[in-house]
């Protein structure tokens, strides 16, 4: 007979974990607002780990608060160990991490002095091991006071397939370095485009913090530092044939405002910009050919004095639609024409001239006239 035995080998894989947390951060606030930091908690063990969030701070009268990703409420003992944490991160997976975030709010009291400092150490342990942990530091400096500027109001007439590019001053005035925040909005809405640029050369500004605002970025106590606002009429604007657009000038606000505040619509100072579109002195008229009535279809390019009159081939004069009409504004015009003379009589179907002219008034400094001349067929 053969004797055999077994044995039975049992192998556990322990845990690994790894937690880390990021970033490190240097920034001010006013006395009394409040700052936030978006804070990231990372897991590269081999499995699950709670992070056990702790602080330490060097200025104890100043709140800290420890905030959920949503924004909105405090940061939980999930776990049940007298610890706020940010609940159960995945293992990585994959060479990803298993990644959650939080916020820390800090806010110095009211009546702190510019310049005083906190430091303040944010450590995240892990539950598995509590030998293991991270750390980032947050030092949060005091702001002097804040006076932020841009200039300066402006406006520019543009004609057909121009934009207009505005170059703005953004300075800071206050006692210590600002996060500067732009951002445009026309009123009324027109359909015109814009972009907000860093340079000339069309750099384009980014939101830093994603919180949905361009950003300047940092600007220094007494710096001044340009943006560059562009603007575009829609496609099409200035074209008289079909349906056109009338509307020739957008207004647009320019507003900036510190992004240390605690005050989201609060606005330090803004800038009106008024683009000017200047169409070129042209008619048409519609339809054409035409039996009884049509209508004409006109730009003019600033406000002035306006004449539509209409000659038979022979150069006798048939009807004057608009005699010498002052006009407040430039831009394009309809005026329809019963295709009756003078005397209220039908003429006879051929071709027949029209003219436009157009004198600028004391206004536009233009004194000499422009005229136009086409034809219309009558049937």
């Amino acid at each position: 007979p053969t004797a055999t035995d077994t044995v039975r080998l049992i192998v556990n894989v322990l845990p690994v974990p790894a937690i880390l947390i990021r970033p490190d951060y240097t920034d001010s606030v006013r006395a009394g607002d409040t700052i936030r930091y978006t804070m990231e908690v990372l897991n590269s063990g081999n499995g699950p780990d709670v992070a056990d969030i702790k602080l330490v701070s060097t200025r104890t009268n100043w709140r800290h608060r420890l905030v959920t990703k949503t924004g909105l409420t405090d940061l939980s003992d999930t776990d049940s160990d007298g610890t706020p944490d940010v609940g159960t991160l995945p293992g990585i997976s994959g060479g990803v991490p298993g990644i959650d975030s939080f916020y820390l709010d800090v806010s110095p009291p009211y009546g702190e002095l510019p310049g005083r400092l906190d430091s303040t150490i944010v450590y995240a342990y892990s539950s598995v091991f509590d030998t293991v942990y991270d750390s980032a530091i947050v030092v949060t400096k005091v702001r002097g006071i804040i006076k932020l500027d841009i200039e300066p109001n402006s406006s520019k007439i543009i004609h057909q397939g121009e934009e207009a590019v505005y170059r703005l001053e953004v300075s800071n005035w206050g006692g210590a370095p600002d996060t500067v925040e732009i951002w445009s909005h026309a009123s009324p809405d027109i359909g015109w485009t814009y972009s907000l640029n860093s340079d000339s050369l069309g750099g384009a500004l980014t939101d830093y913090d994603g919180d949905g605002v361009l950003d300047v970025g940092s600007v220094d106590s007494a710096e001044t530092k340009y943006v560059y606002l562009t603007v575009r009429p829609h496609s099409g604007l200035g074209e008289i044939v079909g349906a056109f657009d009338t509307t020739v000038v957008e207004t647009r606000f320019v507003l900036i405002k510190t992004r240390y505040t605690n005050i989201p619509n609060l606005v330090n100072d803004s800038v009106i910009i008024s683009t000017i579109f200047q169409p070129e002195i042209d008619i048409h008229n519609y339809p054409n050919p035409f039996r009884t009535s049509t209508t004409f279809a006109y730009s003019i390019p600033a406000p002035g004095y306006v004449s539509l009159k209409i000659y038979n081939r022979a150069g006798e004069h048939v009807r004057t639609v608009i005699d010498n009409e002052h006009f407040e504004r430039g831009g394009m015009f309809e005026t329809p024409w019963d295709g009756l003379t003078s005397d209220n009589k039908r003429p006879a179907p051929g071709v027949y001239l029209y003219t436009l002219e157009w004198t600028g008034d004391e206004t536009t400094g233009i004194v000499k006239t422009r005229r136009i001349v086409k034809k219309a067929l009558k049937q």
